[in-house]
C-alpha cells in the first residue's frame, strides 16, 4: 500500500488526535476532548460529510480559539511535514546535538521540545 502511495506522490500521515465526532458525541466533549490531548506537532482529525459537517463547523469555532488562548498555532499539513524533513536532513548533515527550534518536533534522540503554555 506504500508503494502504491509513494507511486501516486501522496504522504501516508496518521492523526495523534481523534475525538469520536462521527459518533456525535456532545461538542463540549469534543472541545474537552481535544484540548486535553493537543500537543506540538499534534494532527486532528474532524470529518466533513454532508451529515457531520454543522457539528465539525461549531466545534471548530470553539476549538481553534481555545488552542490559540493557549499558545498553539495552525499549519498546512504539507508545511509541518517539509519542516520535520528538513530538520532530519539538516541533523544528519551535521551529525551534532539537535537544535531544532520548531516546537513539537523531535528527530530520533532528541526530546520533545518546550513548548509556550
Amino acid at each position: 500500500m506504500l508503494d502504491w502511495l509513494r507511486g501516486r506522490r501522496y504522504r501516508l500521515v496518521l492523526a495523534s488526535i481523534f475525538p469520536w465526532d462521527t459518533l456525535r458525541p456532545p461538542l463540549g466533549f469534543m472541545r474537552w476532548f481535544v484540548r486535553i490531548n493537543a500537543h506540538p506537532g499534534g494532527i486532528l482529525v474532524l470529518h466533513d460529510t454532508p451529515a457531520l459537517s454543522g457539528r465539525t463547523l461549531r466545534a471548530l469555532r470553539r476549538i481553534i480559539p481555545d488552542l490559540q488562548r493557549i499558545g498553539y498555532t495552525f499549519v498546512p499539513l504539507a508545511e509541518l511535514l517539509d519542516a520535520e524533513k528538513q530538520h532530519r536532513e539538516e541533523r544528519s548533515a551535521q551529525s551534532r546535538k539537535c537544535n531544532l527550534s520548531i516546537p513539537g518536533f523531535r528527530c530520533c534522540s532528541c526530546r520533545w521540545l518546550s513548548y509556550r503554555f
